[in-house]
Formats: structure tokens, sequence, C-alpha cells
């Protein structure tokens, strides 16, 4: 599996022509070297390539065409391979002005697409997660009281719910204040998790989190992240 490059756009304008030269200057001095460029370009069709060799020593404009060709064909990562081949990296970067081979793009360009990619943001995600075990350790509570339905000939007519009200937060395994049903003149009382509270504040809380990271995203280009790369020592 070929490594993989990270390249700015402007390194990815460039490093075509580069090789392109650069292979069209060996390949002039070096008769192996462009007879494995012709091998490589023609495959192994029999006959071609001792053909376009031999017209490619004898035809300049020819030879550049093979090779602009070859260069042409291949991806980015390919194409710097064959730079790698014939240039040191030093060079290669002085000639690009920037080093495409440093390691620590491969974290730049990860860092660059990924939403959550700072310190802060983990930081808010952190708290966010002890936030939302907190409020499930102490969910909110309400107490329904129920009046009880008359008697009927065919039985009893149901029950009818006469008040709904917040009974605050508690500790989630305190039997006290436990899902329960409890007797009241003429009916009873219920005492409840208030679910839908507990989920809007669940939804509000996954809002601000959402929210805080998104102001608090380090927005860097991977060519602006590539840009301070390059202040800094390796």
């Amino acid at each position: 599996m070929p490594h993989p490059y990270f390249l700015t756009k402007r390194e990815s304008q460039q490093i075509r022509p580069l090789a392109r030269e650069v292979a069209i200057e060996r390949g002039r001095e070096n008769t192996d070297y462009l007879r494995g460029t012709v091998r490589a370009y023609v495959g192994a069709a029999e006959g071609a390539e001792e053909a376009v060799l031999e017209r490619c020593l004898t035809d300049p404009q020819y030879l550049d065409s093979i090779v602009t060709k070859y260069v042409d064909s291949l991806s980015a990562s390919g194409v710097l391979d064959l730079l790698q081949a014939s240039l040191s990296r030093h060079a290669i970067a002085e000639r690009l002005g920037s080093d495409p081979f440093d390691p620590r793009r491969e974290e730049a360009h990860r860092r660059a697409g990924r939403f959550i990619n700072s310190r802060a943001q983990r930081e808010v995600v952190a708290l966010g997660i002890v936030v939302f075990c907190l409020m499930g350790l102490f969910p909110p509570r309400k107490m329904e009281r129920w009046k009880l339905g008359p008697a009927t000939d065919c039985g009893r007519a149901p029950d009818t719910r006469l008040e709904v009200r917040y009974a605050g937060h508690h500790f989630a395994f305190n039997t006290r204040y436990a899902p329960a049903t409890v007797p009241a003149q003429g009916g009873y009382v219920v005492y409840k998790w208030y679910l839908e509270m507990l989920l809007l504040q669940w939804l509000a809380l996954f809002v601000v989190i959402v929210v805080a990271c998104a102001a608090l995203r380090d927005r860097r280009s991977f060519e602006r992240r590539v840009a301070d790369l390059e202040k800094a020592p390796l």
C-alpha cells in the first residue's frame, strides 16, 4: 500500500512540473533511467520498449513527450515517489519551498478535517459528559394527584387526574422519592420521574455542547497548519 502524502494546493500544482523537469533531465543523462521510465510507461508490450527507447535517444522532443505523459499518468503519491528516487528530501523541499514529507502533516490534515480538534473542545465534551451523568443521577420528579372515579353499575369509572406538579430533583436511588403511589383522601398521589423534563434537560445540554464546540473549534485550514509547521523545528 503506497504511503499517503498530504499536500497543499500549491504543492499539488508544483510537483508535476518539477517531476517532469527532473525526469527529463535524468532521462537525457542516464540511459538506464530512461529505459526504466519507458518500461513503466509502455508496459509489457512486446517490442514496444526498445522502439520507444530508441526514438527517445534520437529525438529529444519525443523523449520529453513520453516522460511528460508518464508523469501525468501517476498519482500525487507516485509523483513524489518518482522525485524521491532522483532527489533528496532536502533538495525537493528546497525546490518546492516546503517539505511535503514532514510526518507532522498527517496529524495536521486530520485536525483540519475533524470537528473536535482542540483541547478546549475536549474539555467541554468531558464536562458535558459529567453534567449528563449528574442529570441522570439526580433526575427531576413530578407529583400527580388523582381522584378516584365514582362507582357505577358497570364498575368504577376511570380516575381523574387533578394536578401535575414538579416535585424537585432528587438522588435517583433515594427511596424516599422513588416512584410510588400514596393514598390520599378521595384519591391518591403518584410520584414519578419527570422524564419529559429530563429529556429536555439532556437536549438542552447537547445543544449547548455543540454550540460551544463550534465556537471553540480550531478553524485553521490544512494550508495554514502546514505554514505553521514550517516555522516550527521538526
